[in-house]
């Protein structure tokens, strides 16, 4: 019996939250700006709100408002490619 979607989930949270804290940071560096408070606890923890709160803080509101955009773009096919791969693995 394999396991089931939600214990993968549970496995992948700790990487991408890693990886989502990790990405703030450098961005930080790499703008050369100072990070909004709390803002890379935020984007690792919960990142539904800490990335458009990361984005609006660190961005001017254009850019922000095309980031955030473009972020939850990335998420939905995200969420599209999971959903499909387990009606795939459910079928096999």
């Amino acid at each position: 019996m394999g396991a089931r979607p939600q214990d993968i989930a549970t496995i992948f949270w700790l990487p991408l939250a890693v990886l989502l804290f990790t990405w703030c940071k450098s961005d930080v560096a790499e703008r050369n700006i100072n990070s909004p408070p709390g803002a890379t606890v935020l984007v690792g923890l919960l990142a539904p709100v800490g990335v458009p709160y990361y984005f609006f803080r660190a961005l001017p509101w254009q850019k922000a408002t095309v980031a955030i955009v473009l972020a939850l773009l990335a998420f939905i096919g995200m969420q599209v490619t999971w959903q499909l791969g387990v009606v795939v693995g459910e079928l096999v």
